[in-house]
C-alpha cells in the first residue's frame, strides 16, 4: 500500500519472499513502531513484482530458485525483462512522502535489494535509506550492499529492529546524532567492531496486525507467527543465535491474544509457527497448548522442532488437541558422530523416537536432512541412508535435502581450519572442500541424489530439493531431470501452503 500525507517511515520489501502472506519482518516494526506514535507504511515490492511478471519468471519465487536472486547476472537480466515494472516501484518510492526508506535484507535478496537502492539515490539523492534485517548484521554483509549499491545506504540497523528503529525515527526528528545508538551503524563509517546486543524483552515488543497490507493480494488462508526468537540449540552451520541472541518466548498471553485477533479480524483458523524451535520451552509450548484448548480456539498449526526426549506422547498429544498438524524435524543426519560435530542437541536414537511418537499421536512428520558436513564419511553418509530406511514408515516429508553451505559469520566459518575446509575463490559457500578431498561438492550432490533416491523409494513426499541445474534424481523409476523434480515439489509445497501457509 502507498503512504498516506504525514508518513514517518517507508518499509520495503523486495523478492524473494512467500506469496501466501505477508512479510513479517516488516508487519512487526510497522505495528511496534505504530505503538510508539510514527506512521509507517509497508510496499510489499515481493507482491507486487509477482504479480507484475509472466511465464516461466513466476518460478522464481519457488523455494528451489533461490540460488537465482544470488546470481548478480541473473537478477540484471531479470531487472531488464521487467524494467518498467521495476521502474514503477522506483516512481512510487521517489514520490512518496516518507522521509526515511526502510529495506529488510534478508538472504537471498541482497542483490535486487542493492540495484533499488543505487536506483532510487540517484532518483532521490536527499531521501534517508536505511537497511536492516538478517543480511545487514555482520561488517562484511555490509559491506557488500554497499559495493553493490555504489555506497546508497546511509545507515543501517544491526539486531533486532522493534525498539532501534522507533530510536532511530525519535533521534531523525530531533535532528539528533543517530549513530551514537548501539544498533545504528552508519554508511559512510561502518567500521568493523563488536557491538554487544542485548535480545529484546519478548513482554515489551506488540505483535502484528497486518493493517498496513491490502491482504486481497495474498493467496494464502492462513497467517505466520511467532512464539519466540532464538534457539536453544548451537549448530555450528547456523547464524540463528548470533542474529537473534539467546532463546526468548512470548507471553501465553499475547500468543493467545494474537491467535483470537486473527480469528475474529481476519477470519482464518491456520497458522504456521515460524520459529527456529517451537519446543525450545517445552513447559511454555503445553502451556500455550492448554490455554488454546480452553479457549475453544479451533485452530489448526504447523511448527518446526528440535528432536529432544521431551517430544513425550503426552506433549504431543496435547500439541495434536490443541491444532498441531505438522512438525519439521531438523534431523540433518543419521549418524551419531556427525550429530555431534555438527552441534545437535539430539542423537539418532533420541532423533527416531520423537519421529515415531509424533507419528503415534497423528501428527504428520517432515524432515529436513543436511548433506556432506566436513567428517561425514561414506560410513557416517550410510547411517542417514539406513536411519531414513528405518523410520520411512513414520515419515510424511522430506520437507528439505541440501549439501552443505559454509555460510559467513556462522561457527564453523570461523572454524574452517579445525575442520580442514578449503574455500575455493569461486562460490566458496557452496564449492567447498577438505583438503583430503573426501568431501567435495561432487560427492555432495551424488550424496544428496542418493537421499532422493531412497526417498522415492519408501514413497515419503519430497519438498525442497537443492540440487545444481545440472544435476539429475535417479530413482528406481529412470532419470528425473531437476527441473521436473522442482516443479514436482512446487506443486506439493503449493498445495500444502494452501492449509498452513508459506514460509519463504
Amino acid at each position: 500500500m502507498m503512504p498516506a500525507e504525514g508518513v514517518d517511515i517507508l518499509l520495503v520489501m523486495m523478492p524473494p519472499w512467500g506469496i501466501i502472506n505477508p512479510p513479517l519482518g516488516p508487519a512487526y516494526l510497522a505495528t511496534n513502531l505504530a505503538k510508539a506514535g510514527f506512521n509507517a507504511e509497508i510496499l510489499d515490492v515481493n507482491i507486487t513484482l509477482y504479480q507484475s511478471v509472466t511465464g516461466a519468471d513466476r518460478e522464481l519465487w519457488q523455494i528451489s530458485e533461490d540460488n537465482q536472486w544470488r546470481n548478480p547476472e541473473r537478477v540484471a537480466d531479470f531487472a531488464d525483462r521487467w524494467e518498467s515494472a521495476i521502474n514503477a516501484v522506483i516512481e512510487k518510492l521517489a514520490t512518496s512522502s516518507a522521509p526515511i526508506i526502510g529495506l529488510s535484507v534478508i538472504d537471498p535478496n541482497e542483490i535486487i535489494t542493492a540495484r533499488l537502492v543505487k536506483a532510487l539515490k540517484i532518483r532521490c539523492p536527499e531521501r534517508t535509506i536505511i537497511g536492516g534485517g538478517p543480511a545487514c548484521q555482520a561488517h562484511g554483509q555490509r559491506a557488500f550492499l554497499q559495493e553493490l549499491s555504489d555506497q546508497s545506504f546511509d545507515y543501517f540497523i544491526i539486531g533486532e529492529g522493534e525498539k532501534a528503529l522507533v530510536r532511530f525515527l525519535q533521534a531523525f526528528k530531533q535532528s539528533e546524532i543517530i549513530s551514537q545508538d548501539v544498533q545504528v551503524v552508519k554508511g559512510d563509517d561502518d567500521q568493523d567492531i563488536a557491538r554487544k546486543m542485548v535480545p529484546l524483552d519478548m513482554t515489551e515488543i506488540a505483535y502484528p496486525t497486518f493493517t498496513e497490507f491490502d491482504m486481497s493480494h495474498y493467496g494464502g488462508e492462513s497467517f505466520a507467527l511467532l512464539w519466540s526468537r532464538g534457539c536453544i540449540g548451537r549448530c555450528l552451520y547456523c547464524k540463528e543465535r548470533s542474529t537473534w541472541g539467546h532463546y526468548r518466548v512470548r507471553p501465553v498471553e499475547s500468543i493467545i491474544e494474537e491467535l483470537t485477533f486473527l480469528k475474529n479480524n481476519y477470519h482464518v483458523s491456520n497458522f504456521v509457527v515460524y520459529d527456529s524451535a517451537v519446543n525450545g520451552n517445552g513447559a511454555h509450548l503445553a502451556q500455550v497448548c492448554k490455554e488454546i484448548i480452553a479457549k475453544g480456539l479451533k485452530i489448526t498449526w504447523s511448527a518446526e522442532a528440535i528432536a529432544l526426549p521431551s517430544m513425550s506422547p503426552e506433549l504431543l498429544q496435547l500439541m495434536k488437541k490443541a491444532g498441531c498438524h505438522t512438525l519439521v524435524y531438523g534431523i540433518e543426519s543419521g549418524s551419531d558422530s556427525v550429530l555431534k560435530a555438527m552441534g545437535k542437541l539430539s542423537s539418532a536414537k533420541t532423533a527416531g523416537e520423537a519421529i515415531k511418537n509424533t507419528s503415534q499421536a497423528g501428527i504428520r512428520v517432515a524432515i529436513n536432512i543436511l548433506v556432506g558436513f566436513p567428517g561425514e564419511r561414506e560410513e557416517e553418509f550410510a547411517q542417514t541412508l539406513a536411519f531414513l530406511k528405518t523410520h520411512a514408515p513414520s515419515i510424511d516429508r522430506l520437507d528439505s535435502v541440501s549439501t552443505l553451505q559454509v555460510v559467513t559469520d556462522t561457527p564453523l566459518w570461523q572454524r574452517i581450519e579445525q575442520f580442514g575446509v578449503v574455500l575455493p575463490e569461486k562460490e566458496p559457500h557452496d564449492r567447498w572442500y577438505t583438503e583430503d578431498k573426501s568431501n567435495t561438492w561432487d560427492i555432495r550432490q551424488q550424496r544428496l541424489q542418493k537421499v532422493l533416491s531412497v526417498v522415492s523409494e519408501y514413497g515419503i513426499e519430497i519438498g525442497r530439493t537443492f540440487l545444481d541445474d545440472r544435476s539429475s534424481i535417479q530413482t528406481d523409476t529412470g532419470s528425473l531431470s531437476i527441473k521436473s523434480a522442482l516443479r514436482r515439489a512446487d506443486r506439493f509445497l503449493r498445495s500444502w501452503a494452501g492449509k498452513v501457509g508459506n514460509k519463504t
